[in-house]
């Protein structure tokens, strides 16, 4: 008897093409087959969904040792390293969980919100007016924008743009849906494989090109940056170099790499998407809306969301 709930019969591939589509999709496995049900993607063992808040609650805090979520995680973002928060389970997920917390927690981050605005100003001004635009496009620009000055500590104006085109074109390329369409087992070969790299065709092959030419601008980086010794650094980057362990051991300079692009996985994407979707639901609330216009001193700048081309009712006037 399988332990898996209840869930969709239909072939993986085309459950995985009902996915471009995900909310529409998952409302509708939600009414068939209730708050717990599963699912088969193409690539991927059968997964699991809930879809309330008491039972999300429930998994995040069951116990790290017992769910393995890490061991399954990797297969999803092999590029992110063994050291990942993401990939990692156990002991190992515990420790670097403290050494992560100090330079992200509210004290280490209480000098952010300045730059946070300055960049945020720099990218509104290129906003047109009087028209429509994608306002995701926008908000990915400013989040990775604050990732390269506030996480990674990126001075160098050369280095600046060369990072910051390769960390697009890995988001991107790593959420590719041709990533999900191999095989788990060309995909597992093509992801370690130096010789998979000169396969152009492969769907791996733009990704692990891209994280191999981040890795090099990274540990040039965490390398200068060990050198320098810089113990009164503000951006995440200077504080990992700095943090260490119950045992007084650092982290190595693969470590923090891992780190670093884990911070970039988890924040990039889903807080532009985030902010780009609160948007698209102010548009939709005039009077919440009109109370950020007021808020924002009367700022006069028309915006969009990809999925609405109405005009921002009290915002933008």
């Amino acid at each position: 008897m399988s332990l898996l709930p209840p869930g969709s019969r239909q072939p993986a591939l085309l459950q995985t093409v009902r996915m471009r589509d995900p909310v529409h999709y998952f409302a509708a496995l939600r009414r068939r087959y209730g708050p717990v049900f599963r699912m088969k993607l193409i690539g991927f063992p059968p997964q699991v969904v809930v879809s309330t808040a008491e039972l999300a609650a429930e998994i995040y805090s069951t116990d790290g040792d017992g769910n393995r979520a890490g061991a399954l995680r990797a297969g999803y973002v092999p590029w992110l390293g063994d050291y990942s928060l993401f990939t990692n389970d156990g002991e190992p997920w515990w420790r670097h969980r403290k050494l992560l917390s100090p330079a992200l927690h509210g004290r280490s981050i209480a000098s952010y919100p300045e730059l946070i605005a300055e960049i945020a100003a720099e990218d509104i001004r290129t906003w047109p007016l009087g028209r429509p635009f994608a306002l995701q496009e926008h908000m990915q620009a400013i989040t990775l924008e604050i990732t390269l000055r506030l996480v990674f500590g990126i001075r160098d104006v050369t280095q600046l743009a060369r990072l910051r085109a390769l960390l697009l074109t890995l988001s991107k390329a790593s959420g590719s849906p041709l990533l999900f369409l191999m095989p788990a087992r060309l995909r597992a070969w093509a992801e370690k494989s130096p010789l998979a790299m000169r396969i152009p065709v492969l769907p791996t092959t733009r990704t692990m090109r891209a994280s191999a030419a981040v890795d090099e601008i990274l540990f040039a980086e965490i390398a200068r940056r060990r050198d320098e010794e810089d113990s009164g650094a503000t951006d995440v980057l200077g504080r990992l170099l700095q943090a260490r362990d119950d045992q007084g051991r650092s982290m190595s300079d693969q470590e923090i790499r891992d780190e670093l692009l884990t911070l970039l996985e988890a924040g990039l994407e889903t807080t532009a998407t985030g902010l780009s979707w609160a948007f698209e639901r102010l548009m939709r609330s005039p009077a919440y809306c009109g109370g950020c216009g007021r808020s924002w001193s009367g700022a006069r700048t028309t915006a969009t969301s990809k999925r609405s081309s109405r005009r921002c009712c009290g915002c933008a006037r």
